[in-house]
């Protein structure tokens, strides 16, 4: 299920920084940077990659939390729910870690 308000303001955030380009995926809106995956935004809240190694200081804030494909844990990979993911503060700071991140992967 999609949260639009996410969806666009996670657009508004994303609209400066070059090589972004969004895709429906797994019910959700995704946002890629040179085709690397980068964040997504459902009813679920923000999911974003940050890599293996650089999650730790956002899973330390009260309520971010490692998500789940099945039963398997996604590392490298924060959840905000929903009313973490309306902080602007907090939004920015976790796509700056995920941009930083993902810039380091080669283009796909």
């Amino acid at each position: 299920m999609r949260d639009r308000d996410l969806e666009q303001r996670l657009r508004a955030d994303l609209t400066t920084r070059d090589g972004i380009t969004e895709t429906t995926m797994f019910g959700s809106l995704a946002f890629l940077l040179r085709g690397n995956l980068l964040a997504c935004a459902s009813h679920e809240g923000l999911l974003a990659r940050l890599g293996r190694g650089n999650e730790g200081w956002a899973l330390a804030l009260p309520g971010v939390t490692t998500p789940m494909s099945g039963t398997r844990s996604m590392k490298g990979w924060v959840r905000l729910p929903p009313g973490l993911a309306a902080d602007p503060a907090l939004r920015a700071r976790v796509l700056d870690a995920a941009t930083a991140f993902v810039a380091s992967l080669p283009p796909k």
